[in-house]
């Protein structure tokens, strides 16, 4: 059951994270861009109840992974399941700093960051930002897209 819960709630949060990287990724080609379509996906993903549906998803995918965790310990896999897992652990430590930088301006002062907040802060610590938005995008397409593949097969997709 832990496995078909993480599965669903894995393409859920997928979802956003599909959106968000295709946004982040769009930054190279200017502010103009990148706020245009930050603001157009904003609509959907910053819509109440999607971000309430989304945070509860990532919430659950990470208890149902820690509880995986403690019935599957990591002797028995494969060494594409362990950097599946590596991979996570990685956007674990990271994803509760990520979301208050991101939306905490928005939902404390009503402040939406956009691109200039992305250019200040790889602009004030290259040293951190570069490495870390490079790693966190790397680690959340292999886990992504692994999952995918994982989810589909577990809920009986081809």
């Amino acid at each position: 059951m832990l496995k078909q819960i993480q599965a669903v709630t894995g393409l859920i949060f997928g979802l956003f994270v599909t959106l968000h990287l295709a946004n982040t990724w769009l930054a190279a080609l200017g502010p103009g861009v990148y706020d245009g379509v930050q603001a157009s996906l904003r609509t959907f993903y910053q819509f109440a109840p999607f971000e309430a549906l989304f945070l509860a998803a990532l919430a659950v995918h990470l208890i149902s992974g820690v509880l995986r965790i403690v019935v599957e310990p990591a002797r028995s896999l494969s060494v594409r399941a362990r950097w599946h897992r590596y991979a996570g652990f990685f956007m674990a430590l990271f994803i509760g700093g990520h979301i208050l930088a991101v939306r905490g301006p928005s939902w404390f002062y009503d402040i939406y960051p956009g691109f200039n907040g992305l250019a200040f802060s790889i602009s004030a610590v290259p040293g951190y930002f570069y490495p870390y938005y490079f790693l966190l995008a790397l680690a959340g397409l292999y886990h992504g897209l692994n999952g995918a593949g994982i989810a589909a097969g577990r809920l009986g997709w081809q």
